[in-house]
């Protein structure tokens, strides 16, 4: 046999040799790791949307602390205190020191809300003052240490003096009912 033959021959085993590697290791190395790729698409997928949901509960979690807090501040700001007389005083309070000169506080008649399990106790109170005392008042009464609403407020001028105002509030304070 020539050399060349020899050679040829050779070179063809060692084709065939690495033809039988690629086809039998090769190939399904790559489509294994075709198949990893998807497979890492899938969970980063699943990653990203377990993040999302991670983010969401933070979130929802930080409003439920904060709700938690606002719904304790609400709370002290309501009394189950069913006596009128102490109210009443601290409107007093803050009407002298306001500047307001109260003429009549007249507690009206008691609504009890059932869904809320709360008593609105009305209040109208007659009263002069100027526009900067009746803010301050009402401010006052907002950030007071019971929960009140303003629901009505009438000012009329007064004729004897221009800077001072005849005023009707009617204020609400509740009350949390007994279980």
């Amino acid at each position: 046999m020539t050399t060349n033959r020899r050679f040829l021959i050779i070179v063809g085993c060692a084709a065939l040799l690495i033809i039988a590697y690629v086809s039998l290791y090769c190939v399904p190395g790559v489509h294994a790791v075709s198949a990893l790729r998807k497979q890492k698409a899938v969970l980063a997928k699943k990653f990203g949307e377990i993040d999302r949901e991670l983010e969401e509960q933070k979130r929802t979690s930080a409003r439920n602390v904060f709700l938690k807090e606002r719904l304790r501040t609400l709370q002290e700001r309501f009394t189950d205190d069913n006596e009128l007389s102490p109210f009443l005083e601290y409107l007093s309070t803050v009407a002298a020191d306001t500047a307001i000169q109260v003429t009549q506080m007249t507690p009206l008649a008691e609504k009890e809300i059932e869904e809320y399990n709360v008593v609105e106790v009305p209040i109208l109170i007659s009263a002069k003052g100027s526009y900067h005392q009746l803010g301050h008042f009402i401010n006052q009464l907002e950030l007071g240490p019971r929960f009140t609403l303003v629901q009505e407020l009438r000012i009329s001028p007064d004729q004897k003096d221009i800077f001072l105002h005849h005023i009707e509030i009617l204020v609400t304070m509740f009350i949390i009912n007994e279980l």
